[in-house]
């Protein structure tokens, strides 16, 4: 028995059952189940047929002979020839100007960005890195050195019997 259909039993462990009817009972359902298979599947059903039966062959016959076949037409006889003999010359100079235009434009790149940068690079900043940065670099090693052999010498003085202490404890 489920919990939402039976008649109720005084020691049913359901919670939502009151000693009366079963919950769904109590808010007014029916017998839901009965309409839907006996009245909505057969209408379901009627409606699809008559869609599958009635209406689909016509409108595939439409569309095939007023979408697709003049579509199929329009663009062997029209689109492909003036794509190419009309479109596809242009479309090839185009790409060749590009191509003229992308070897002028690496050239003015060239001398305008890269070469630039290259002497910001050589004169500038490696000078800084070397004549400032590293002497800051050094001066810090030297600073934390002691700090780390010391805190070495206090890691290896916490080993026991020779034996490194096991990670975690």
């Amino acid at each position: 028995m489920t919990c939402a259909y039976a008649l109720d039993e005084p020691d049913d462990p359901c919670p939502q059952r009151s000693g009366r009817l079963s919950f769904a009972r109590e808010r007014g359902d029916t017998n839901l189940a009965g309409v839907a298979r006996y009245v909505l599947v057969p209408i379901g059903n009627a409606i699809a047929w008559a869609v599958e039966r009635l209406l689909r062959p016509p409108l595939v016959f439409l569309i095939r002979y007023l979408v697709i076949k003049p579509g199929a037409l329009l663009y062997r006889y029209v689109l492909a020839p003036v794509g190419r003999y009309v479109l596809a010359p242009i479309v090839y100079a185009l790409i060749g100007a590009l191509l003229f235009a992308g070897s002028v434009s690496t050239v003015v790149f060239d001398f305008l960005i890269v070469r630039p940068l290259s002497w910001l690079w050589r004169a500038v900043l490696v000078p800084i890195r070397n004549h400032v940065l590293a002497p800051i670099g050094r001066a810090i090693r030297a600073t934390l050195r002691p700090i780390g052999n010391a805190t070495r010498e206090i890691l290896r003085a916490f080993r026991i019997g020779g034996r490194a202490v096991p990670p975690g404890r």
